[in-house]
């Protein structure tokens, strides 16, 4: 199923800093929806294995990685790579953020965690220093704002990009009426979080209307195509592997575009 609405997933709940968790895998990445209460929150840890990006929808939290502490509200991204030591302090709760990860090892998205040896002198890092809403902001910690504004090869949309090793991710924007021809990818995987407006959308041979808070799983080779019903619509998409970290490297028009853009069109 390519289509999900995280309000509606089944919850898993971890006894690990109390965590209530929505995901989905495929075959490069998972993602999900992960939420601490105020009281929560996991040890300081790193991932050998897994490069991480992590969007934050609600709460305030003040998080450590590698040597950098910063404080992170909604909208805030943080890319974790590879055995970099991260742990966070709730300092507004519940505190929700969307989560990808590559690989996709067994799909669990604590599989990878491995406790930090400085774990408690990090944590008392947490609670020590000053939380600073005006500290400057520096990698790993993005806004939208903050990334350089590009436009795409195969549609009016404007994104704000970045990539690592593994995965590329962004903010793509797109306006009333619009979307790319339908398409697919033959190298990557997708997954895409609705964030503002609303889209009708086709993957594979099922078409949906989604909305915020709607989540899409789009596999390698998967024809899809979107037609903006409500906009500006804005989704956050995550893609792997990373290749030259631009959203739109892998994209090859699918045989029936014009079809799909006029059955999307007038669903």
């Amino acid at each position: 199923m390519p289509f999900y609405r995280i309000s509606e997933m089944e919850a898993q709940f971890v006894d690990m800093g109390k965590a209530r968790m929505r995901s989905a895998a495929g075959e490069l990445m998972k993602a999900g929806v992960i939420t601490y209460p105020e009281d929560g929150g996991p040890p300081p840890h790193f991932h050998p294995n897994e490069e991480q990006f992590l969007l934050v929808t609600e709460g305030e939290a003040n998080v450590i990685l590698g040597e950098v502490t910063r404080v992170v509200r909604p909208g805030d991204l943080i890319h974790i790579p590879r055995n970099e030591r991260h742990g966070l302090r709730i300092l507004e709760g519940p505190f929700s953020f969307f989560t990808v990860k590559s690989p996709a090892g067994d799909g669990d998205l604590y599989q990878d965690y491995n406790r930090a040896a400085d774990a408690e002198e990090a944590r008392k890092k947490l609670e020590s220093v000053p939380p600073s809403p005006e500290r400057k902001v520096r990698m790993p910690f993005y806004r939208m704002e903050d990334l350089p504004q590009g436009r795409s090869k195969v549609g009016p949309a404007v994104s704000h990009a970045t990539a690592g090793e593994l995965m590329k991710v962004g903010w793509v924007i797109y306006p009333q009426g619009e979307g790319p021809p339908a398409h697919f990818h033959p190298n990557e995987e997708q997954y895409i979080l609705m964030l503002e407006g609303r889209m009708n959308m086709i993957c594979g041979e099922e078409t949906r209307e989604i909305g915020p808070g709607d989540l899409v799983h789009i596999p390698r080779n998967t024809r899809h195509g979107i037609h903006i019903t409500q906009g500006p619509a804005k989704f956050f998409a995550a893609k792997s592997p990373a290749g030259d970290g631009t959203l739109d490297q892998d994209y090859n028009r699918a045989a029936d575009a014009d079809e799909v853009r006029e059955r999307l069109a007038n669903s």
